[in-house]
């Protein structure tokens, strides 16, 4: 796929810190050209095949929202985009994004396909996308609330990773998806709007934030399990504990917690002088981080919180399932002869701790938990070693789907300010929906069929099926985005004090929880009066 027109740099704003990029358009000319209905078929946000819409069907961009009568031609519609350096964070809006003094543009498909799509945009509707990158967390939040009150701020839409965000919502610097009726063009229970996600993230029947194709970094922050293939090829059919494949054990739903232990218990290897360290000969069974016992409870399909009739989170923790999931978790994850985590020896922010998840890379540990953007990153491809990818394990095989969380510090999510007013809504919105339809039809087909799994698991049939799997089963927990009393922290508490009185531990969290809980509920609820 050639690429039809680079982002063009439009302004410089406070030094390094901010960039408008042009993202579509004919190289900053708004006149509006003829219409293109290339439109090519992708599943939805979940990664399940879809029926394609094709341009035989309807000669529309978007076909259904065609008709209705908005005027867009010489419209400019800018996202404010949090800039940390991590892959598509900005090039998810505009395709090619080239800060100063960095002219040069690596040739990468998933890009070109979010440019093509700006460009068909601006061909049918006549405008513009543009982004503005904040360089940093505490600089993006800092600008939206400064903009609040600032008549001449010119962004409509701003998107980052939702534990930052989340606090803006509560503060109400956003607008609530659920509550603009008419006014709004977005299709929330569609397939592009990953609508399982948005059920999860509302909160009595308020949204203020949205996911879906429009963005891809919500997909690169799905949580999941790496495992060595040849670890895996040189026990095999050896033990009971490797009687099937991994990729058997899940297709069979059979993978679970007890399984992986068992494997880990057959794999874990003193290599040299006795016992187990982190810089010697040794073979480990996972190796990861202590955020990684939050990681693996969730796969257990059972959030911090459960919803009420009303769209209301509760506390869930102390429920019987959920501590029996922790139990299981934390017998494997506190076995320090076969788990090896980076708070064992490092604090968690130490740079040298990561010779920790090295391990995994040098071939000395069995799993490793991570990100769907691990799959992307220099680590894994240059490793000399055959991995493969699994969902997070099951409690136990009685659950019937596998579940995968995200890393909510980076997941993406999409909010409209809140100086926005109605009469803008229909034409940001339109905008919006039309970006997350043609980005499930067009850009994720690129991202997810053909880089993901055609690229990166090349003659690898079954770690791009697991991939189905994964995204098909996300669990997105309220609790860690809106982190009430640092709960995002209680599972990885339970396992570095080496205790599992869960119960005792619960008891001394729950009030701090729930006054925090509750004090967002409340602030929600007062946004209606």
């Amino acid at each position: 796929m050639k690429l039809r027109t680079i982002c063009i740099l439009l302004a410089l704003i406070m030094a390094v810190s901010l960039v408008v990029v042009s993202c579509g358009g004919n190289n900053g000319d708004t006149s509006k050209e003829s219409a293109s209905a290339d439109i090519s078929g992708q599943s939805d946000n979940s990664a399940d095949n879809s029926e394609v819409i094709s341009s035989e069907e309807s000669q529309a961009l978007v076909p259904h929202l065609d008709g209705t009568g908005l005027n867009l031609d010489g419209k400019v519609f800018k996202i404010l985009a949090m800039d940390n350096h991590q892959l598509y964070q900005v090039e998810q809006i505009c395709g090619y994004y080239r800060p100063e003094g960095n002219e040069e543009i690596e040739d990468d498909p998933v890009k070109t396909a979010i440019q093509n799509r700006n460009n068909k945009i601006f061909d049918e509707y006549g405008v513009t996308i543009e982004v503005e990158a904040c360089e940093g967390y505490d600089a993006f939040v800092t600008r939206v609330k400064n903009d609040f009150l600032d008549p001449d701020v010119d962004y409509q839409a701003f998107c980052g990773g939702s534990n930052f965000l989340a606090p803006l919502t509560i503060e109400g610097y956003t607008l609530d998806f659920y509550g603009m009726g008419d006014k709004s063009y977005l299709a929330l229970d569609e397939e592009w709007w990953d609508p399982v996600t948005q059920g999860q993230m509302s909160i009595g029947g308020h949204l203020f934030m949205i996911n879906g194709d429009l963005l891809l970094t919500d997909d690169e922050q799905t949580k999941c399990m790496f495992f060595n293939k040849d670890i895996v090829e040189n026990h095999l059919g050896q033990s009971a504990a490797f009687e099937k494949h991994p990729y058997q054990l899940v297709r069979d739903g059979e993978w679970t917690i007890d399984k992986m232990y068992e494997m880990m218990k057959e794999a874990a290897v003193d290599g040299d002088n006795g016992r187990m360290d982190y810089d010697g000969a040794d073979t480990w069974g996972l190796v990861g981080v202590s955020f990684d016992t939050y990681m693996l409870v969730m796969g257990s399909g059972l959030a911090q919180v459960k919803k009420d009739s009303e769209d209301l989170p509760v506390f869930a923790m102390r429920d019987e399932a959920n501590k029996n999931a922790f139990f299981k978790v934390y017998e494997m994850v506190g076995d320090k002869d076969r788990t090896l985590f980076v708070e064992d020896y490092f604090r968690w922010d130490d740079a040298e701790g990561k010779v920790v998840t090295q391990q995994f890379y040098n071939g000395k540990a069995l799993f490793m938990t991570g990100s769907i953007q691990n799959i992307s990153g220099d680590a894994l491809r240059n490793a000399e070693i055959h991995y493969g990818i699994l969902p997070m394990p099951k409690y136990n095989d009685a659950q019937e789907n596998y579940s995968s969380t995200v890393n909510p510090y980076h997941f993406g999510i999409l909010c409209i300010p809140a100086w926005v007013t109605e009469d803008e809504l229909p034409e940001i919105t339109f905008t919006l929906e039309a970006m997350a339809y043609l980005g499930n039809r067009d850009v994720t087909r690129e991202y997810y069929d053909r880089t993901l799994k055609l690229k990166r698991f090349q003659d690898d049939d079954d770690s791009s099926e697991i991939l189905d799997i994964v995204f098909r089963n996300r669990l997105v927990d309220i609790s860690v985005i809106f982190n009430w009393a640092d709960c995002i922290q209680y599972y990885n508490q339970l396992r570095s004090s080496g205790s599992d009185n869960v119960e005792s531990f619960l008891q001394g969290k729950e009030g701090a929880f729930n006054a925090a809980m509750e004090q967002t509920i409340q602030n929600f609820m007062d946004l209606d009066q």
